[in-house]
């Protein structure tokens, strides 16, 4: 199927950027996915494969291999290709042009939030023309690198970026572009995809996937030593220090009450992948208010209340620290007053409660107290028991 493929591009694809698509597309057979350990297909076996079938499909083929395949394969495969084209095998002139770019200019676009993060480079062909390579950074989960795209250059984009007054486009350093994208790969491959609810071609990871060997071969060509722009991560002595300083605001609650609400708050800017608890952005918000502590946290109609009345506060304490803007600042208070709501049902709603957050209410339910050390042989009982339940009676 592989060489059938590799015939029908050499026979109906005439431009070499739609080529690098395609060639980066059969890449996805000699890469695992999600939960595969291993290819589908090993670059040997589709080499020697090739040479059996021989002809245009099997030129193109290693071709697409050599220049944007695994590493290890690429030598063998450009010997096969070379040879099959001086043996007389006649290839579409796009094959000599594949992944023959250099880079000559990268930008950033950010939003004003600094949430949204897309780089973009330029690429110069040999006939003069110039394709451009995207990729997002994630920067307010994981940092991982997202949304590939291929083809349209710089120009095309910022021109368009400059209509709209809330997008930022900013020039960077070729260097700084690779080590942002690299690290952003390697949060990326660190990270087993879980979500199985999009498959197919409406599936954006599997677009990406599809367009991952072009992106590892563009990054390829940058130069090293750039700037990964990491974000600082608090350690326990700075995280107090925010939470004291914030504890010297009137809040109109409990000292106690208003310390939990922020230590929770600090919990969550842990699991943001810049573990900034001062940065707040409408996503953010609604990811702290409706996802995350329905998701993580137990706690009543009391415990709610205290949010409502605490995080406003969180937020404008945080809004002055970091200088925002007034009418950014505005935004946020919004968007909490908007998500207060969907928190509270959120929490009543056990689909959105983690496997652990289950089992502790369950335990709680049962009068035990996981925080009491006294219930602690009560707890390892407890324990015991849950886990000699079949499989499909636990959480």
């Amino acid at each position: 199927m592989l060489l059938f493929n590799a015939e029908l591009a050499a026979s109906t694809i005439t431009d070499v950027g739609e080529a690098e698509n395609w060639a980066s597309m059969v890449q996805r057979q000699f890469r695992p996915w999600g939960f595969d350990l291993a290819p589908d297909l090993t670059v040997p076996e589709a080499l020697e494969a090739a040479r059996e079938r021989g002809g245009v499909a099997a030129a193109v083929l290693a071709a697409t291999l050599a220049e944007v395949g695994p590493r290890r394969g690429r030598h063998e495969a450009r010997r096969l290709w070379q040879g099959l084209v001086a043996g007389g095998v006649v290839v579409p002139g796009w094959v000599d042009l594949l992944g023959a770019v250099t880079p000559v200019r990268a930008v950033c676009l950010t939003d004003s939030w600094g949430d949204e993060c897309l780089l973009w480079i330029d690429y110069c062909r040999p006939d003069g023309s110039v394709c451009g390579l995207a990729v997002a950074i994630d920067r307010i989960w994981g940092g991982t690198a997202q949304a590939f795209g291929h083809g349209a250059p710089i120009e095309m984009v910022a021109d368009k970026a400059a209509k709209d007054p809330d997008v930022h486009v900013a020039d960077i350093d070729l260097a700084d572009a690779r080590a942002m994208i690299a690290e952003g790969l390697r949060e990326r491959d660190a990270t087993v995809r879980l979500d199985d609810e999009v498959e197919g071609d409406d599936d954006p990871h599997e677009r990406d996937e599809e367009l991952r060997a072009l992106v590892d071969q563009r990054i390829g060509l940058l130069p090293l030593g750039g700037d990964a722009a990491l974000p600082h991560r608090l350690d326990e002595e700075e995280a107090a220090a925010i939470v004291g300083a914030f504890l010297e605001w009137p809040h109109g609650q409990d000292q106690d009450i208003a310390e939990h609400i922020a230590e929770t708050v600090l919990s969550f800017a842990s699991y943001c992948c810049d573990g900034d608890p001062l940065r707040w952005s409408p996503p953010r918000i609604a990811g702290f208010l409706a996802g995350w502590i329905p998701a993580k946290v137990i706690a009543d109609g009391e415990w709610l209340d205290a949010v409502e009345a605490v995080f406003p506060r969180w937020l404008a304490y945080s809004a002055e620290r970091r200088g925002l803007a007034p009418e950014l600042a505005e935004e946020n208070l919004a968007v909490a007053r908007d998500s207060f709501g969907a928190m509270r049902a959120n929490v009543a709603d056990a689909d959105n409660w983690t496997p652990t957050t289950r089992m502790i209410r369950e335990m709680m339910a049962d009068g035990i107290d996981p925080s009491d050390p006294a219930d602690r042989l009560a707890l390892q009982a407890w324990i015991d028991q849950y886990n000699a339940r079949p499989r499909d009676e636990r959480h």
